[in-house]
């Protein structure tokens, strides 16, 4: 957050850089090291939990980054008032719900891997035609974007909970459903 006040060379920006990787390892090591650790570590050495995991993350970065900006996009520069401004984002809602939906045939028809792929893909895709807004776009490449959004997240998002799901011992899906929802 203060990296821009301070500075990217600044030592203030490089200490707190150090020790929030220091207190990342040190809690690492601890719950390595404790009979009950609150998060089992090592279930990021599982290839399929961690690529998951980090498509939730990615996929939840994107939406969060976006559902800061766009409103202020639609209220500031297109001079909508706040109400005009969500109802150009519902379809966003409506259209992750679909992907959410149709995220478990698709899985079924080409495999949790691949359904991920394809949901980050549409996501991504959704994201360049983002890229093309500009003053004055008009309303309909938002809501063609943003529907691309929620139905790639929604893809993504079911394929991802349930590659994780599906990659620990039973016995561990509360631990892996918890780190699905911090991410």
């Amino acid at each position: 957050i203060y990296g821009p006040k301070w500075g990217l060379v600044s030592p203030q920006f490089w200490l707190v850089t150090f020790a929030a990787i220091g207190l990342l390892v040190a809690f690492v090591v601890w719950e390595l090291r404790v009979a009950h650790p609150m998060l089992d570590v090592t279930q990021f050495k599982n290839p399929a939990f961690s690529a998951a995991s980090l498509s939730v993350v990615l996929g939840y970065f994107a939406i969060s980054g976006l559902s800061f900006s766009l409103p202020q996009y639609l209220q500031y520069v297109s001079n909508y008032s706040p109400l005009q401004a969500a109802l150009r984002t519902l379809p966003f809602a409506v259209a992750a719900l679909i992907g959410n939906v149709v995220g478990e045939p698709v899985i079924a028809w080409i495999g949790t891997r691949w359904t991920i792929v394809a949901g980050l893909l549409i996501t991504a895709a959704s994201f360049l035609l983002f890229a093309t807004v500009a003053p004055g776009t008009g309303d309909l490449i938002i809501i063609v974007a943003g529907s691309l959004l929620g139905i790639g997240a929604g893809m993504s998002g079911t394929a991802s909970f349930t590659s994780v799901l599906q990659s620990v011992p039973t016995e561990k899906a509360g631990s892996a459903s918890a780190v699905n929802e911090t991410g």
